[in-house]
């Protein structure tokens, strides 16, 4: 299934493991293709690289066919319009926006840096049709942490989708505000 993770970040630290953004569901990634342990599922933005501006973008589906072990595995990048990189955004609020969209035409991760798409894409073609968005695991939806390691900054507005969401939308989410009177908490 298609689905769109949406949330603010604010970047205080990218030290090791380089983990600015983390957001994943399932064990997956740290268990490669054949490793025992992995399991259909996804994870974005572990092991980033502070100097460039990549995210790390992990799905893993299953093949009923294959044994617990397998199942077909993307690990790749999406990279940031050049010369963007994490350095840049660092102690800011910045609105991120990554699509994972499993359409029949052109199945592809794409990205949105505040309202923004990003113009690298990673190619899903050579998937098969299982399913990406498996909440029925064992393991819970993580937001900030990754195999122990923790995002050092913070996030607002986390949003998770069953869906591909349009660059419209991506837009709309972006210049978004809540009415002022949603979260006042002067006097």
């Amino acid at each position: 299934e298609s689905f769109t993770v949406a949330l603010w970040v604010n970047v205080s630290d990218i030290a090791y493991p380089t983990s600015a953004i983390i957001v994943k569901a399932g064990r997956n990634c740290y268990y490669g293709p054949g490793r025992e342990g992995g399991r259909p599922g996804w994870e974005l933005g572990h092991g980033m690289n502070p100097n460039n501006g990549s995210l790390n973008v992990c799905l893993r589906d299953w093949t009923p066919s294959h044994n617990h072990t397998s199942g077909f595995q993307v690990r790749d990048k999406l990279w940031m319009d050049p010369p963007a990189k994490w350095n840049d955004l660092m102690h800011k609020w910045t609105h991120v926006v990554v699509v994972v969209d499993r359409g029949l035409a052109s199945p592809s991760v794409r990205w949105f840096i505040d309202g923004v798409r990003q113009q690298h894409e990673i190619s899903l073609a050579h998937l098969t049709a299982g399913p990406l968005y498996d909440m029925q695991h064992d393991n819970p939806l993580e937001i900030g942490m990754a195999y122990g390691w923790r995002a050092d900054g913070s996030y607002d507005e986390f949003r998770l989708y069953k869906r591909a969401r349009s660059d419209a939308d991506a837009r709309a989410l972006y210049r978004y505000r809540p009415p002022l009177h949603a979260c006042n908490t002067t006097s």
